[in-house]
Parts: structure tokens; sequence; C-alpha cells
């Protein structure tokens, strides 16, 4: 079976460049879902060939990326043929542009393949919505499934202002009434099934997955002086990286520090901080490699986002798993979203007051040394085991193979 694989995705080979004339907006863990997804169908072997369809996830010119220009170009991933969708990167032209080619694309790989072919959207991208719905309209032998990190409108996120909130709605209606284009669904938690109103349809819940070949975190417990706490994430005050500050500040001790690393409206915020407490270090947007690094290096990781807003239901944090792969003590709060088979891993605050924050951190600098070491060996093992590429991606492969046999 040939599978084609559309996604919003960087070229490897091009990454470190778009990431130097991206402005803001760059999309590190979508990238390295859809490769770890790829590299984990690759290593299944079901598929005989995949083609890889993309489109850069690029801003708009000049707020958001430095150049107007994105080129169309084909190139290869461990033999397998890819083509990058290009566009000139500016407002409603770029849109038209990408659908055009993407339909031109998609329309002449279905054209000349004689047999069924299953085709994988990422996202309710609504350039994908309409191309889907222009696949099954001209009676393509083709299956169409759809990864769906996201929900849109009241479901996610909202964007600040009244124009932005109205688009976002209005996007929300269109995407949400074109479900029944797709054949099959992978979501991230199963309480996006209600929303997208698909009870009734193929899906399978695959709430992240890991790829030891994208992520390679060194096992490292080394005593230290220093103990430092990371969080790498967005800098946007609703996933509580203030709260996390506020409670580390409560902590008088000079022998741990605070590491912060990523972009987004509190950033202002953490460089004052962290030049007002030399404990608080912000690293800025690293990318993959610095700060597996630096994961590596550190004694805990948090995530500070806590449980409230509707989004909440709908949105796995990815970097759970990375944070446990680490064999660092993680902590969290016990969000709605994460699985149960989770809770043996992960450490939880009390509550979502600053207070909790604090205890929980201190709490989890006293652990003993060989409790430590022995916990971590355990949650990385237990990653390897259940949540790796070609594990993650088998249960998409068995939804399409019974589907295939219904």
């Amino acid at each position: 079976m040939k599978l084609i694989f559309v996604g919003l995705m960087y070229n490897p080979h091009e990454k470190s460049a778009i990431r130097e004339k991206t402005i803001s907006g760059f999309q590190e863990p979508a990238d390295t879902f859809q490769w770890s997804f790829v590299n984990g169908l690759l290593k299944n072997e079901y598929f005989d060939k995949i083609k890889i369809i993309n489109v850069v996830p690029t801003g708009t010119y000049p707020n958001k990326y430095k150049e107007v220009f994105t080129k169309s170009k084909t190139w290869s991933y461990l033999n397998n043929s890819c083509f990058q969708i290009g566009s000139i990167n500016l407002p409603f032209i770029k849109q038209i542009q990408r659908y055009i080619a993407l339909r031109k694309q998609v329309a002449c790989e279905l054209a000349n393949s004689d047999e069924n072919t299953q085709i994988i959207f990422y996202s309710l991208y609504p350039l994908f919505i309409s191309l889907a719905k222009f696949i099954k309209k001209a009676k393509y032998n083709a299956s169409i499934s759809i990864i769906v990190p996201d929900l849109p409108s009241k479901f996610g996120i909202m964007p600040n202002g009244l124009v932005g909130k109205l688009f976002s709605q209005l996007e929300g209606i269109f995407v949400l009434k074109r479900m029944k284009y797709f054949d099959h669904f992978v979501l991230l938690t199963e309480q996006m099934l209600n929303p997208l109103s698909i009870t009734h349809k193929s899906h399978v819940v695959i709430e992240g997955l890991l790829d030891t070949e994208l992520t390679t975190i060194e096992l490292e417990f080394a005593n230290k002086n220093i103990k430092s706490i990371l969080y790498s994430g967005s800098l946007n005050c609703e996933f509580g990286v203030c709260d996390l500050i506020s409670a580390f500040e409560l902590i008088d001790d000079r022998s741990i520090e605070l590491w912060i690393c990523g972009s987004g409206d509190c950033e202002d915020f953490v460089k004052n901080i962290s030049n007002s407490d030399k404990r608080i270090k912000y690293f800025g947007q690293l990318d993959r490699i610095d700060l597996i690094a630096l994961q590596s290096k550190a004694y805990l990781l948090v995530n500070p986002r806590n449980n409230e807003g509707e989004y909440v239901k709908y949105s796995f944090p990815s970097k759970t798993m990375e944070y446990i792969y680490s064999g660092k003590p993680t902590i969290m709060h016990r969000l709605s979203c994460i699985p149960k088979e989770y809770n043996n891993h992960l450490y939880f605050f009390e509550n979502s007051s600053i207070e909790s924050i604090m205890n929980g951190i201190i709490e989890l600098l006293r652990i003993e040394p060989s409790r430590y070491i022995e916990e971590g060996i355990k949650n990385r093992k237990w990653i390897i085991e259940n949540k790796l590429s070609d594990k993650q991606t088998m249960k998409f492969i068995d939804l399409i193979r019974s589907g295939n046999q219904e």
C-alpha cells in the first residue's frame, strides 16, 4: 500500500536556516511529532512507499518571517521522495498558492496510482480540510486519515483581539463541518471525540510518541552542588510560567537554579526577573539538540501548566514523554488530558496554588539519591517499552488494517 503524508514540517537539512529567519512562531513540537510519526511508520515497514508532501510552516513576511519567498523543491528522506510546497509569504496570497500547489501535487500522485492509497494529513489546517473534500468529491481510490493535535475556536486557546477571535470562530465552524471527508482519525486525547462529532468514526488515541533517533537524552545522575529545575516550552502566562517563577522565588536556597527555555508573551518578564535573581537562567528558544542536552543536565523537570480552561482536555503536553524519558523526576499539575497510565511515572502538585508548586519542588529536591536513580531508570524503561514511535504508530496501522478488512 502506498502512503502520502501531507504535513507542516521542516526539511531537516534546512531547519537551522529557517529557525534563523523566523521572527516568531517556530513550530518545533509539531515538527518533531510529524517526523517521529513518519519514522515510526518507516520502521514498521507496512507501507510499500511513503511520499511526503510538505508545507513549510513559516509565518507571513515581514512580521513573522524574514523572507518573502519559500521555494518549491524535491528532496529525499531515507529513500522516500519529498516535495516541498513553495509560496509567496504574504497574507492570502500564500494560502491560495499553497492550496493550488497541494491540489496539483496530490492529484498527480493519486492519478498515477493503481492501488488504494492511504493519505494522512497533519492538523486541522483549513487548506488540508479543503484538499480532503476535493479528494473525496473527485472519487479517487484513497482512504483519508487526519492527525488532530489540537482543536480550533473555543476548544483551543483563543487569540487576543476581536478580529483574531472572530476569525478563529469562523475557522472553527469551517473545519468542524467538514469532518465527514475523513475516514480515520488520530487524536491526542479521547475527549476530542465529542467536539469533533466523530464518536461514530474510526479513530485511535496516540497522545504522543518519541523517536530515539530524534531524541537522544543521556541518562545522567551525577551529584551536583547546584540542583537545576528546568522548564521548556511556551512562555505565555496561561501555561503557568509566571506561577513557577513566583513559587521558585519563595524558596530561600542558593544551591538551586531555575532554567527556562522558550518564547512567548512573558518573555520580557522572564528576562527581567533573571537579571534581578541570578538563580534564574533564561536560555531563550534553543534548537532541539541543545534543549535535549540541557534536559540531561537538569536535576528536576517541571510543567506548571494548570488544569484551568476548556482547551486543556484536548491537548496533550508533548514535552511529557521527553521529560519522563530523560530519567529525571517530573512534576506537573494533574491535567485532565493525561492518561492514567502516566500516574506512576509523574509527580503532581497538590493544587494550583503558588505554595503548592513551591512545596512540590522542595519535596522532590529532597529525594534520596538511590530512589532518584531507581525511579529514573524505571521511568525511562517504561517509555522505551510503550511509547516509542514504532509502537505508537502501530496503533494507527492496526486501525487502517482493520478498516481494510471490513
